[in-house]
């Protein structure tokens, strides 16, 4: 399993209800970025990727998905330059999204044997 949930847990103090419900959002959250970061890389608004992915690191850290953190530094760090090449942050993107489509089916999972 990509995430691991010791720390959403321990947050939720072994509440399977809270447990499942920030899993939720999560999934819920994952699935709007994806949209909308797909659509800022159709129009190449490299800032506007850069906030989404930034929302995206916080919601990773709650999942423990930590593995995740040095890919979405690099493409903040990316879209800040003026000078990056456009289909490297895809590439990059395209990467990132595939992994927290993989943990969005895990997790998936994980509400199902609630």
């Amino acid at each position: 399993m990509l995430a691991n949930l010791d720390f959403l847990k321990s947050f939720t103090k072994g509440d399977v209800e809270k447990l499942n419900k920030y899993i939720s959002i999560f999934i819920d959250t994952v699935q709007q970025k994806d949209i909308e970061i797909k659509k800022a890389l159709e129009d190449k608004k490299k800032e506007v990727i850069k906030i989404h992915v930034h929302t995206l690191k916080s919601q990773c850290r709650y999942m423990g998905l930590n593995n995740l953190e040095p890919l979405i530094l690099q493409i903040e760090e990316a879209c800040g330059l003026e000078d990056s090449s456009l289909d490297a942050i895809a590439e990059q993107l395209s990467t990132l999204l595939a992994n927290l489509n993989q943990a969005i089916l895990e997790l998936g999972e994980v509400i199902q044997k609630k």
